[in-house]
């Protein structure tokens, strides 16, 4: 598709390799689920964080979630209790944490 066309471009000049159209192929679904679906260092993988959510640490040691996305899935952890907006948080000083 266009759209798909669009990311192999991407994808490739950010790995910095010259690919052409016709390495639209096995190579390039694979790296796809390498992006996508992969753990890092124990870390959950881009899906997890995109669509699921991971929780973390801030920090004081204070629970948090992290990733979370998906304005669906959102809002059904908001209709199960599990989550709850307080809003837009940005803070001047990174160090302070949130």
């Amino acid at each position: 598709t266009p759209v798909m066309r669009c990311a192999f471009r991407h994808v490739a000049m950010l790995v910095g390799e010259d690919l052409s159209e016709s390495d639209l192929n096995e190579s390039w679904k694979d790296r796809l689920m390498k992006i996508w679906f992969r753990r890092h260092a124990g870390r959950p993988c881009v899906f997890e964080h995109v669509f699921l959510g991971n929780q973390c640490q801030d920090s004081s040691g204070q629970p948090i979630a992290g990733g979370l996305h998906c304005w669906l899935k959102f809002y059904l952890e908001e209709v199960r209790g599990t989550a709850n907006y307080l809003g837009y948080v940005y803070n001047v000083n990174p160090e302070d944490g949130l």
